[in-house]
């Protein structure tokens, strides 16, 4: 009889123990079930989850909008805060009701969006922050400590917030969940609705850690 080949084991060790193999590139997890990206619940509390586009025009800027259609109706104060980097948020282009949702809170480098990352964060008053770091260029990134992302993370463990990352490749070492976000949009596409575009929005999970409580 022919001794059993690696690759034989290895199915065998699989078929016997399958929560001992998790899917690559989600080490420690489970792939998640496709997220809608418009509820706050796919986001983990208490975590960093960074997106970055698998390709260009894969719709990052739709996010914001996206949250935007969760947030309630009528509320005193903003649950929902944009950090936003050299102005991509387009406040025209939304309805006055939409914006009363959202704190806008308009950097101009990196090291300044990580400084007011940290302010909202400690603060840990709003439930959701978004970190838009798209329009920098790598350099400019490059310019982040490890230690900031470090800081970041101590704050939003200590609070229920969710931090969301939008950067151009992944940048978080400390991230939670990363996902890349794969839909292609081209000019035919301008001619949808902007809820018909939210809803052709599609993720795959990159990344995924286990949460230490």
């Amino acid at each position: 009889m022919h001794a059993p080949t690696l690759d034989h084991l290895r199915k065998q060790l699989r078929e016997k123990f399958p929560g001992a193999h998790p899917p690559r590139g989600l080490p420690s997890a489970e792939a998640p079930a496709a997220l809608d990206l418009r509820s706050p619940a796919s986001f983990p509390k208490a975590a960093i989850t960074e997106i970055t586009p698998a390709r260009r025009g894969a719709g990052l800027s739709l996010l914001v909008a996206a949250m935007l259609e969760q947030e309630p109706a009528a509320s005193s104060i903003p649950e929902l805060a944009l950090i936003d980097g050299r102005d991509q948020f387009d406040p025209a282009s939304f309805s006055a009701d939409d914006c009363a949702k959202l704190l806008w809170i308009r950097c101009r480098s990196p090291l300044q969006s990580i400084q007011a990352a940290d302010l909202i964060l400690r603060d840990g008053n709003l439930p959701r922050v978004v970190l838009d770091l798209l329009a920098f260029s790598p350099d400019e990134l490059r310019e982040i400590p490890s230690s900031a992302w470090q800081r970041l993370k101590r704050w939003i463990e200590t609070s229920s917030s969710s931090l969301i990352c939008l950067s151009p490749h992944a940048l978080v070492p400390c991230a939670t969940l990363r996902l890349s976000l794969h839909s292609g949009f081209s000019l035919e596409h301008f001619a949808h609705t902007r809820g018909e575009l939210i809803q052709q929005l599609k993720t795959t999970p990159l990344l995924q850690r286990r949460q230490a409580f």
